[in-house]
């Protein structure tokens, strides 16, 4: 009888043994996937606040650029004015006009 009662205490606890164990492997499954999952919104995160970077460093990047650009147009219509005042003739002034217009037309379309 105690021999019965021992073999069925083991096969109990055996039993028990097997639910914790399959438990335990549900448990272990499902912290994985929360990794997963967290990682997924850590990323979106990521990606969230770098989006606005990187819209704020083109805009300042395309402004120097912009800025650049009026910039070598005043030079140009400066040294544009200095020659129209450095030419003597109404035909070497006519001349530089055209060549401004034609110059300041193409910087603008470029």
């Amino acid at each position: 009888e105690a021999d019965k009662a021992t073999q069925s205490e083991m096969v109990e606890l055996q039993n028990d043994n097997k639910n914790l164990r399959g438990m335990l492997s549900k448990k272990e499954d499902k912290i994985i996937e929360l990794g997963k999952h967290n990682a997924k919104i850590l990323e979106a995160r990521v990606a969230l606040e770098e989006a606005p970077r990187k819209a704020q460093a083109e805009h300042v990047a395309k402004s120097k650029k912009q800025i650049q650009k009026n910039s070598n147009l005043q030079e140009v219509n400066v040294e544009l004015k200095k020659m129209l005042n450095a030419s003597n003739t109404p035909r070497e002034k006519d001349q530089a006009l055209h060549d401004a217009g034609t110059k300041s037309q193409q910087e603008r379309f470029e």
